[in-house]
């Protein structure tokens, strides 16, 4: 049987092959803007930083609407004990955790440091079923608690919890159901945020809870 012959266009013809590159050919190197899209290894920034904490509170966010909308639990507790331990060594600061308090579950935790600066995060479950989440930096506030509150604003009166005045952020969020609100206690160069979707009274409550150890 004779064979047909191709149609011109699908006969691919050996010259047209591009040659393989030799060891005679100098190597391509990236274009400057390929090279500045690479992220530097090593190099993460406090903004950075912040950004890893308003993930990590997304996601337990996440897990804590799962709860309460299918009712049961994908919100693992956690032991911070060591972790707790190993930020108060390292922080130029007082770490705070809270004492005493009953019927909330800890969820997360992270301690990071990069130049220069230190951010100690401490999520948990409210009794509510809401999360709440202790954040200290020695880093630029206005950007820390703008991220983790996620655009919540300055509400007037502040409040006084164990002698200490806070300063109260409401209206946060990025969905029309979430609300996000915090209390802002700044000392020196230390940001003390406690922040979350749970209402005003369990984040009191976790304020004066807290203690440096």
């Amino acid at each position: 049987m004779t064979e047909e012959a191709l149609p011109a266009e699908e006969v691919r013809r050996a010259d047209e092959v591009s040659p393989a590159p030799t060891d005679d050919e100098p190597p391509v190197e990236a274009s400057p803007a390929t090279a500045a899209a690479r992220p530097a290894r090593g190099r993460q920034s406090i903004g950075d930083m912040v950004r890893s904490m308003a993930l990590v509170v997304g996601v337990v966010l996440i897990g804590v609407f799962a709860t309460v909308s299918l009712g049961r639990d994908p919100v693992l507790d956690i032991d911070y004990s060591s972790d707790l331990i190993a930020a108060r060594t390292g922080a130029p600061y007082e770490i705070l955790a809270p004492v005493g308090l009953e019927g909330y579950r800890a969820t997360s935790v992270r301690f990071l440091e990069q130049d220069g600066a230190t951010v100690w995060h401490l999520g948990l479950v409210a009794p509510s079923e809401e999360y709440v989440g202790i954040d200290q930096t020695d880093g630029r506030p206005a950007g820390f608690i703008d991220v983790l509150t996620e655009g919540a604003k300055v509400v007037a009166p502040p409040v006084t919890i164990a002698a200490e005045e806070w300063t109260r952020y409401d209206g946060g969020g990025d969905d029309d159901d979430e609300s996000i609100r915090g209390l802002v206690r700044i000392d020196g160069a230390v940001t003390v945020l406690v922040s979350g979707t749970a209402g005003w009274d369990e984040l009191e409550q976790l304020a004066g809870a807290l203690d440096a150890g």
